[in-house]
Order: C-alpha cells, then sequence, then structure tokens
C-alpha cells in the first residue's frame, strides 16, 4: 500500500469533489441560518457574535485597510505633528505613520492566518530561524503548509509598527 501523502494533483482534487458533494454541501446549508443572523448583526452592530470570539482576527485586516485608505485620503493629521514639523512635511509624516500601522495589522494578520511565525526580537536567534524554517519546510513536504519564520528586520519593522501607534494617541 503506497503512502497516502503521495497522491497526484488530480486524485487530491477528485477527493475533494467526492468529500464536498457527501459533507460540505450539506455543511454549508447547515450553516447559512447562521450565517445570515451573522450577516444581520454586522449591519445592525458592526461585529457578530462569531467576530467577538476572535476579534483579533477581524479586526487587523479592518485597521489595516482603513490606515491605508486614511493614508489615500489624508486632510489632516495630529497637532502635536505640527508642532514638531511645518504643515507639509507634518503630512508626509502622517502618512509614513499610517503606512507603518497599516503594514503591522496587515503582519499582525498573516500571523494570525500562520502564514507567519513571529519571536520578539530580544529572543531572536538565527539558530531559531533556522530550525522554524526547517520544520516548516519539512511538514510542506506532507502538507499544504505554506509558513515562515520572521526575519529580524521584519520582526523590528512589525515591533516599530505597534510603537507607532502607540505613541499616535
Amino acid at each position: 500500500m503506497g503512502d497516502l501523502n503521495k497522491c497526484t494533483k488530480w486524485q487530491k482534487r477528485i477527493d475533494h469533489i467526492i468529500w464536498y458533494v457527501r459533507y460540505g454541501f450539506w455543511q454549508k446549508i447547515e450553516t447559512l441560518p447562521r450565517e445570515h443572523k451573522y450577516g444581520c448583526q454586522r449591519i445592525k452592530r458592526g461585529f457578530s457574535d462569531q467576530d467577538v470570539w476572535r476579534f483579533d482576527y477581524f479586526l487587523a485586516p479592518v485597521i489595516a485597510k482603513g490606515c491605508r485608505e486614511l493614508q489615500k485620503q489624508t486632510h489632516g493629521c495630529p497637532n502635536d505633528l505640527y508642532e514638531k514639523f511645518e504643515e507639509e512635511k507634518a503630512f508626509d509624516e502622517w502618512k509614513v505613520i499610517l503606512g507603518k500601522i497599516a503594514k503591522t495589522f496587515e503582519t499582525a494578520q498573516l500571523v494570525l492566518d500562520n502564514q507567519l511565525y513571529i519571536m520578539s526580537s530580544d529572543e531572536y536567534t538565527d539558530e531559531w530561524y533556522d530550525k522554524w524554517n526547517k520544520i516548516a519546510e519539512d511538514i510542506g513536504e506532507t502538507k499544504e503548509y505554506d509558513c515562515k519564520a520572521m526575519t529580524l528586520d521584519e520582526i523590528k519593522e512589525y515591533e516599530e509598527g505597534w510603537e507607532k501607534r502607540a505613541n499616535t494617541k
């Protein structure tokens, strides 16, 4: 008997179709009333009961997209930036800050989606980075798994985004 993980793409696709016909289709029908209820809750109050259980997952893309939109439509900026810089430079600095905040929440979404693995920059070592990427590579050989460890520069940029977010209050 062959290894079950070593199927061709077509075998995997056929297995997926069979599974969907037997189970997935009925699960979709079963969840329709709940999805309708969650949609109505989002319209009425901006979030649903489902969103509350993973607020970080719900808010990360909302904040990232909101900051990107604000970055495009900048009509003003915080007063303390006017005090530090002249008017034109204050707008440019505000756009940079918004970009860093958006990048931070986009990265947070990738971490929540298990596409990136993060560790604090204080604990970071090259051995940890190599070890984590080796583990991800080994898992990726048998399953569809696309996760990588963040580099030290990426981690520092991520942490700086949180600092920018905290300093704009």
